[in-house]
């Protein structure tokens, strides 16, 4: 039985880009879709369901909602980037659950395959490019110290941002600012949070006012160290940050306690 087939973009970066190769217009991925649509009835009418799962990247790129839950099934491709943006925003309302750092699809079944000729590795493939958090961070102990703060703002790639802003303002957070970290190490059209460098964190919030609060999520930290070498303890030391799971009910926590007033305890 045909369960799942997921249609992803190739991605491109700044160390590719002199290929023949480029990443889809926003008119492009609009025209995916369209496609896919058809394909997607085909299927429901001869199977009586259908397999075909579009990569969020597709619905981002050409400005697009991402489809509803239940088109998504129980989300069987959610790691390969499939789901995730709808996953997010439904755990941020409250109206779906949390599934960030489940660990299925394509390269779960390729970790686990039982063959010794097999490609396996200790640490998911995916989880470094994914929307959500799958890896510990390490955070050393510091001395607790009560701040305040006059100004919030979430960090996030580019991608997460043109969903982020929206979301938030819906959800009764519209003083909560959104700034999304253009990806200059990796360029290209690279987007995602999780592969977000220290180096690019860092320039963003030089430019935010003093008083700034910056809710960072944890996917873009692999035991405390961004992709470029950055620790989180550089950043911690000249910028207030608050690490957040990468989870929309995690975020919703955090977002809710300070509209209470709470303080960030470092």
């Amino acid at each position: 039985r045909l369960e799942s087939i997921a249609i992803v973009p190739l991605g491109l970066s700044k160390f590719n880009t002199e290929s023949r190769m480029r990443v889809h217009t926003a008119t492009e991925a609009l025209s995916v879709i369209e496609q896919v649509n058809v394909w997607k009835q085909r299927f429901q009418n001869l199977l009586g369901h259908q397999p075909i799962h579009l990569a969020d990247e597709f619905y981002l790129v050409a400005q697009q909602p991402v489809p509803m839950s239940d088109e998504y099934g129980d989300f069987p491709m959610l790691e390969d980037g499939v789901g995730l943006v709808r996953s997010f925003i439904d755990a941020f309302r409250g109206v779906g659950p949390d599934l960030s750092g489940r660990h299925d699809g394509f390269f779960s079944s390729v970790d686990a395959s039982p063959s010794p000729t097999d490609y396996v590795r200790t640490v998911n493939p995916a989880a470094e490019t994914s929307l959500r958090g799958t890896m510990n961070t390490a955070v050393a102990i510091r001395p607790r110290v009560v701040k305040k703060a006059e100004r919030f703002a979430v960090l996030t790639g580019t991608y997460g941002a043109s969903i982020m802003r929206p979301l938030l303002d819906s959800e009764g957070f519209g003083d909560i600012q959104v700034l999304p970290v253009e990806n200059e190490h990796f360029g290209g059209n690279t987007a995602v949070a999780g592969l977000m460098t220290g180096a690019d964190i860092r320039r963003v919030m030089a430019n935010e006012p003093k008083g700034t609060r910056f809710f960072l999520p944890t996917v873009c930290l692999n035991n405390g160290v961004f992709l470029d070498g950055v620790t989180l303890d550089e950043l911690i030391a000249e910028f207030d940050i608050e690490l957040v799971a990468t989870s929309g009910a995690a975020l919703r926590q955090c977002l809710e306690g300070v509209s209470k007033g709470s303080t960030h305890v470092e």
